[in-house]
């Protein structure tokens, strides 16, 4: 599926000021993420790069008194003064991470929740082990193939979402030291609220906006196929890779 950058940085422009608010697994990502990035990282890393600051999810939750320089990119320019607040010598690297130069020399890079996004993953990894000194960590959470599959299911459309079990030829560059995964389950009053909650997390891998009678239609079939005692179900699909550049 061809990634239409624009799109995702318009729909995370329009939900910056939500993202927090509704992103409830992203969140949780992020707290288990700067765990395991804590638990693997030197006491010293010079030089890192955040992938995807957003609305500084894991911004803030880095230990940053390990961390000397601090660059940070995002799709959304709007989303980098954010970090400043936790992150106030921070060198701003806006724009798409697969297009631009990046610092070399880095001792660590972190993402969270945002290289499902990536157009060319095979490149993408390659490019940031170039950047990197030896030995030195690539840490990150994204998602994996069941990520939202009620939504795929009814509309036969998503992002194309890396198993776990890809990985290792995905990043030949890299030792894993750490892949894990999990499900989470959300549970909404109807798919009226599912959509809301889509809308304000901006994390659709839906190529453009429903016609009204596709609206409609897609609403009765969530609920008639998705119902669940607590109301209808939305499935995240999380993966946590710890890997070492070789």
């Amino acid at each position: 599926m061809l990634i239409n950058k624009e799109l995702v940085q318009s729909r995370f422009r329009d939900s910056l000021q939500t993202y927090d608010e509704a992103a409830f697994v992203q969140a949780e990502m992020a707290e288990h993420l700067s765990g395991l990035i804590r638990q693997y990282i030197p006491e010293n890393n010079p030089r890192c790069l955040e992938i995807g600051c957003g609305s500084g999810m894991l911004s803030r939750r880095m230990p940053h008194d390990q961390i000397d320089q601090y660059w940070g990119n995002d799709l959304v320019n709007e989303s980098l003064p954010i970090i400043r607040q936790y992150r106030p010598d921070l060198h701003p690297l806006p724009g798409d991470i697969e297009q631009l130069l990046l610092p070399d020399e880095l001792d660590l890079i972190v993402s969270g929740s945002t290289f499902q996004w990536v157009q060319q993953p095979e490149a993408f990894y390659q490019k940031l082990h170039r950047q990197m000194l030896p030995g030195r960590l690539l840490c990150f959470s994204t998602f994996g193939p069941e990520n939202c599959r009620e939504i795929r299911q009814l509309t036969g459309q998503g992002l194309h979402y890396q198993a776990i079990e890809s990985y290792p030829k995905l990043m030949p560059d890299f030792e894993l030291l750490h892949a894990e995964e999990t499900t989470y389950t959300l549970y909404f009053e109807n798919a009226r609220e599912v959509l809301r909650h889509i809308k304000a997390t901006g994390v659709n891998g839906l190529q453009a906006s429903m016609k009204v009678a596709d609206l409609m239609r897609f609403q009765r079939e969530y609920q008639k196929q998705f119902q669940v005692p607590k109301g209808v179900s939305l499935t995240y699909h999380a993966i946590y890779i710890i890997a070492k550049a070789r």
